[in-house]
């Protein structure tokens, strides 16, 4: 009997193009292979019948429109119905899977089969469509994609034609407002078409986008990809802070300080000292350019074999020896070299560099264009541009960057981006001193002054003006501000405490509660430090006022939990040790809840926070005792004018004392008893704490059977101080009873 022990396709062709054919014309109706199965029978080649086709695979480039299949007894024949394009290259094979039956009943076999590769050029015909763009950065479907900085998102793609640029537009969707055309932003490079994202993506998201080609009037688009951001924002643990050592020794810190983000960098403004601390860029030293390369230039460095390094110009040193942009590569370069040489798209001078620098940098704010002011202290970004102001040499001017351009200072360019400063284009010039700037979003600038408050809408080179918020008081200090979560603006004015919307009309809501504020505090911006801070956590406002040069505080908590009848929360005053004395406060927005929460810059350089759980403070690496106390009354002991009453009974119930539950017991609340005749007496004799007429301690947690105190006070007003001065003790009560009754007329 034959052993089959090898298998063969046999194609027969009929008028199928032979390999290597030109001038095949692109109409032919009827084209087909008929591959046949055989086997080796030890001496000759035998057919062998057909069982089942599966699996057929046409391996055609380009692709063939109009193809179909059908088996017959011992084949299968491929057919090409539709029309070819003119003089265009055809390669053409398939693949296919066969069941086939063996001689003798010897039962079935598969065998998987490719055909050999054909290749023909049609003549003359319809041309080919144009081909559509096809995409490549980011892939498709891909996660965790990290936002450095949402303009560096950079989107990738390429067209086998290389049309012009110009032909092609980015479509972009954004599931919260839907699709947008991202026009202008194309640019080519070697490596393919990209276009560096210019808007603002938000974490967590999946986003859409596809690439559009638009030839004489037809569209081509790409398939459309997606991607998914991820809130990849790294953050240290709790612990010793980096220095920034270049910045050491070159701050002074004995003159006033302000410092903001912007571009992923922090621009310091100190006085005449103006710097930046840059976390963002690549800088590239090299020799004196003879011309420097201006922002957004591309700088390119080819490495060799399809290696490149790339770099989006962002500023050049005025000594024109350090270069510093966002960089990218393609291939397999990782960086930039000091052995190949840089050019640009610009007119900048080619360089090799000396040195590649990654972030940080620290280097002097210097302009670019135009010029800074020689000192400044305030500063902010608002709607793209750089702010500054507290020059002391015009205390009341800004100076505004042009948008979007941190080292352009050419004031008055004519165009709606150009640098601003007061008294130019469509604002005025303020008359009062400048104390503060303070930015909220891209909608509005308030400029605090020291006497009165106002407020620039809109961009000053584009229609913007400037409207008063208030003519009858200013602000105390640059620092002396927040916003609470209902979008109110509250400040330290000259009457005390200020809220208002914006627009609005400011309300003094400290003017009836603490009446003498201003004047009790006697804060002078020479000598101390009055910061705000809004915190989210606990709803409420945190107002410190540091005398800077011994570190004494006074400090209040303004509670926004529970509103009397005017709208208006209560005000505590708390006191710090000095090293705690606040010289900056920030609310820290972590995405990791343990992390988040309000900081405290201290006097001794330490940043610390509250801990709703620690029952000490920590000072120095030992705990001390928090001293916290409340005052309630005075209290009209008779409930008649000039009648005294009698105090004859004080109970309290400290909080806690069953078994379970998430809370602390409460430790042992001490009590001191004040008696007078005028509740102003009562006030004063409760804030200094001296000579009760009687005290005690109420032993906590929980209620107890017999601590009812007897002791008796006579008087007509009663007030009674709750406090607790322990170490290791956390303190509340549930119920305090007190019973009084007429004890007769005053004599």
């Amino acid at each position: 009997m034959p052993e089959y022990n090898e298998a063969r396709c046999v194609l027969d062709d009929y008028n199928f193009p032979a390999d290597g054919a030109t001038g095949v014309s692109v109409t032919i109706p009827y084209v087909n292979q008929h591959p046949r199965v055989q086997l080796w029978n030890g001496s000759d080649w035998v057919n062998v019948g057909i069982k089942n086709w599966r699996n057929i695979v046409v391996n055609a480039t380009p692709s063939i429109e109009g193809v179909s299949y059908h088996a017959g007894n011992g084949y299968v024949q491929h057919d090409i119905t539709g029309s070819l394009y003119g003089n265009t290259k055809y390669t053409f094979g398939f693949t296919l899977d066969i069941t086939f039956s063996l001689l003798g009943g010897l039962g079935s076999r598969t065998e998987t089969f490719t055909t050999p590769t054909i290749s023909f050029t049609t003549g003359d015909g319809p041309p080919p469509p144009p081909s559509t763009p096809t995409l490549s950065s980011p892939s498709d479907g891909e996660t965790g994609i990290y936002l450095n900085t949402d303009w560096l998102l950079q989107l990738e793609w390429d067209d086998e034609d290389a049309e012009d640029i110009s032909l092609y537009t980015v479509w972009f969707h954004d599931p919260a407002v839907g699709w947008m055309e991202q026009t202008d932003r194309s640019r080519y490079s070697i490596v393919g078409y990209f276009m560096r994202l210019g808007y603002t993506l938000n974490y967590n998201t999946t986003y859409s986008w596809f690439v559009r080609k638009t030839i004489d009037g037809v569209d081509y688009d790409s398939p459309i990809w997606t991607f998914t951001t991820e809130d990849s924002r790294g953050e240290m643990a709790a612990g010793k802070m980096v220095e920034l050592t270049a910045a050491s020794g070159d701050i002074d810190t004995t003159d006033q300080l302000a410092m903001f983000e912007a571009w992923q960098r922090a621009f310091i403004i100190n006085g005449e000292k103006l710097k930046i601390a840059d976390f963002g860029t690549i800088k590239l030293s090299h020799s004196a350019l003879s011309k420097p390369h201006a922002k957004g230039d591309l700088l390119t460095q080819n490495q060799g074999n399809d290696n490149y390094a790339y770099m989006v110009v962002d500023y050049t040193n005025p000594d024109k020896t350090e270069t510093y942009g966002y960089a990218y590569y393609a291939g397999e370069a990782e960086a930039f070299d000091t052995s190949h040489s840089v050019s640009g798209s610009g007119e900048g001078s080619s360089f090799t560099p000396t040195a590649v620098t990654n972030p940080p940098h620290w280097y002097d704010y210097t302009a670019a264009k135009g010029e800074l002011p020689p000192k400044a202290y305030l500063g902010c970004l608002y709607n793209g541009r750089i702010v500054l102001a507290g020059n002391p040499a015009e205390p009341t001017q800004f100076y505004m960057s042009r948008q979007g351009d941190a080292f352009d200072y050419q004031y008055m360019s004519n165009d709606p981006g150009s640098p601003v400063k007061g008294g130019q284009g469509d604002i005025g010039k303020l008359g009062d001193i400048i104390r503060a700037l303070v930015p909220y979003k891209d909608e509005y600038l308030i400029l605090g002054c020291a006497s009165t408050m106002w407020v620039l809408f809109g961009d000053p080179a584009a229609g913007g003006a400037i409207r008063e918020l208030s003519l009858t008081t200013g602000i105390f200090g640059s620092g002396a501000f927040c916003w609470d979560d209902t979008n109110h603006f509250y400040w330290w004015g000259n009457g005390g405490l200020y809220r208002t919307a914006v627009p609005g009309t400011p309300v003094c809501i400290s003017r009836i509660k603490l009446p003498q504020l201003v004047k009790d505090e006697a804060a002078s911006p020479m000598t101390h430090r009055i910061l705000m801070a809004y915190d989210r956590d606990r709803h409420g406002i945190l107002v410190t006022i540091t005398k800077l040069d011994d570190g004494s505080n006074s400090n209040y908590w303004y509670d926004l939990a529970v509103l009397d009848d005017h709208g208006v929360g209560g005000f505590y005053p708390e006191v710090y040790p000095k090293e705690y004395s606040a010289y900056s406060l920030l609310y820290y927005d972590s995405n990791t809840p343990s992390l988040r929460g309000l900081l405290v810059g201290g006097m001794d350089g330490y940043i610390r926070t509250f801990d709703d759980a620690a029952k000490n403070d920590s000072t120095g690496g030992a705990n001390h005792a928090i001293e916290s106390y409340v005052c309630v009354g005075p209290i009209h002991m008779s409930g008649s004018a000039r009648h005294e009453g009698m105090l004859n009974g004080l109970d309290i119930t400290c909080a806690g004392g069953l078994d379970g539950g998430s809370q602390a017991d409460s430790g042992d609340i001490t009590f001191k008893v004040f008696t007078s005749r005028t509740a102003e007496n009562v006030l004063e004799q409760m804030s200094a704490n001296d000579n009760p007429v009687f005290a005690g301690v109420f032993k906590g947690p929980g209620a107890r059977r017999g601590s009812t105190r007897r002791q008796t006070a006579r008087g007509e007003f009663l007030g009674i101080r709750l406090q607790n001065t322990a170490l290791d003790e956390t303190w509340a009560f549930e119920d305090m009873s007190v019973n009084l009754k007429a004890s007769g007329r005053v004599k």
